[in-house]
């Protein structure tokens, strides 16, 4: 079997390896395996199923879909600007294109944006969470531009016919005087493009969702790795790293600090401890002082 490797290295001495091993069945998919090392020494690897990391994985899938969202929308914008006639760059967010090879590039680009777009804001079963509307911020142009994107995704994209986003009509039109035939013709219409004004406003509302679930993942990350202590017996922990004791702390406590362990060491024996004197014994001991000049001498000889 024949696959491909890529190492990352995150820069605080942890390294990333990805292999991708193709398989041998050309209707499987091809499988990914992942080891991390230490300062280049294997470490253990254990997939967390918690309802925290469920909800944490959910997250990451979406912030990769705004990034993937924001580079088809330069994408698209390039493309339109090349296509699109000076006279036709009107101000409208779906306008006319001229037939052309790239516009199903185009019209493709379109529908992956309305469809991955739309996919954030409704319940995925394999994601565990989705985006609200309150995660577009407060501007109301920015909720105007999700309210369009969210009509266009349930009218065209996703439940295609139910509005006149998309159509397609059958007409005979008939010359009055009859000088010929009578003929049919498919009146069919779908939208093209977006104007790219509107892709200028779709690209500002990624950037304020793109900056709340970044800050929904950090949040998330302190959870999952608090509550993936309770994944893990005892027996288990012990199994997969030493001072498992200072790993996860017990009974309640703060869980994502880490404790150091050090080697076990001889301790010397202290030295007993000088006795101190406080509150009322050291009260009564200082109203027994007297001045040195006051004090008896010892008689010379």
């Amino acid at each position: 079997m024949s696959g491909a490797r890529k190492l990352t290295d995150d820069g605080d001495g942890w390294i990333v390896e990805e292999r991708i091993v193709a398989s041998e069945d050309t209707a499987s998919e091809n499988k990914s395996r992942r080891s991390y090392y230490f300062r280049n020494q294997l470490a253990v690897r254990r997939e967390l199923k918690t309802v925290g990391a469920k909800r944490l994985a959910g997250l990451h899938l979406i912030e990769k879909d705004i990034r993937t969202i924001g580079a088809w929308v330069v994408a698209l914008k390039s493309m339109t600007l090349e296509l699109m006639p000076t006279k036709n760059r009107m101000v409208a967010r779906v306008t006319f294109m001229p037939k052309d090879e790239r516009m199903l590039v185009v019209r493709g680009l379109f529908v992956a944006i309305l469809a991955t777009y739309g996919k954030m804001f409704t319940t995925a079963a394999g994601r565990g969470t989705s985006l609200d509307k309150s995660d577009c911020g407060v501007n109301t142009e920015h909720l105007k531009v999700h309210d369009w994107l969210m009509h266009q995704r349930h009218t065209f994209a996703a439940h295609s016919g139910l509005q006149s986003q998309e159509g397609c009509q059958i007409a005979i039109a008939v010359d009055y005087k009859l000088r010929t035939a009578p003929k049919l013709f498919v009146e069919l219409h779908q939208p093209a493009a977006i104007e790219p004004s509107a892709l200028d406003e779709i690209g500002a509302l990624l950037k304020v969702l793109h900056a709340n679930v970044l800050a929904k993942i950090k949040k998330a990350t302190k959870f999952a790795y608090s509550e993936s202590r309770q994944q893990f017996t005892d027996s288990e922990l012990k199994s997969m790293v030493r001072g498992a004791r200072g790993w996860w702390l017990r009974d309640g406590k703060d869980l994502t600090r880490r404790v150091k362990v050090e080697p076990e060491q001889e301790v010397p024996p202290a030295e007993k401890p000088t006795t101190r004197l406080r509150g009322r014994r050291l009260t009564a001991l200082v109203g027994r002082l007297v001045p040195v000049s006051q004090a008896p001498q010892p008689k010379r000889k």
